[in-house]
């Protein structure tokens, strides 16, 4: 369980709290207050500077990504790090693999609507129901070959691929608290 609770343990305290949209890129409110105080104080002098210190955050993002998730993953459970057990970690994945599931199926069902009979209005409009549909599948395409619909179905497959990953090296641990 050790193991478990050292891994789970992040190397920063840098992450938790808020963050900030930097133009597309993600970070935490306090590394992007501490570069701003250190181009006032004159610590960042140059471009390079400006730019190495985008870069390290860039670099650092795994990190303080994991922090803000151990944080969140801490208040979720009501426990510290090391009171979390293997059983939480199993819950907290099921539910996560759940979410994510549930999530995609509803694009997916969302997705079906695009290709219905009421969004074929304006196709075929010189022929019946089959030319309608025909002319329909020659500019839009059909359902089965959409690229967004294999993307949800990808999307399923790798996640709950991804949870049955962690779970099945979870599980073990699980009877050695």
């Amino acid at each position: 369980m050790a193991e478990l609770r050292a891994a789970l343990k992040p190397d920063t305290d840098i992450g938790p709290g808020k963050w900030i949209d930097l133009a597309g890129m993600f970070a935490p409110e306090q590394t992007v207050q501490q570069l701003l105080n250190d181009i006032e104080s004159g610590a960042i002098e140059s471009l390079e500077e400006l730019d190495a210190g985008f870069a390290a955050m860039h670099e650092d993002y795994p990190r303080y990504e994991w922090a803000w998730a151990a944080d969140l993953l801490q208040k979720e459970l009501g426990k510290s790090i090391e009171e979390i057990t293997a059983a939480d970690v199993i819950d907290v994945t099921n539910r996560w693999r759940q979410a994510v599931v549930e999530l995609d199926n509803l694009l997916y069902a969302d997705t079906r609507k695009e290709f219905a009979a009421t969004a074929q209005i304006g196709f075929g409009v010189d022929g019946d129901d089959q030319t309608r549909h025909s002319d329909f599948a020659a500019v839009r395409g059909t359902f089965e070959a959409d690229g967004f619909v294999a993307q949800i179905q990808k999307h399923i497959a790798t996640k709950t691929g991804l949870a049955n990953e962690l779970l099945s090296r979870i599980e073990p641990l699980r009877a050695n608290p």
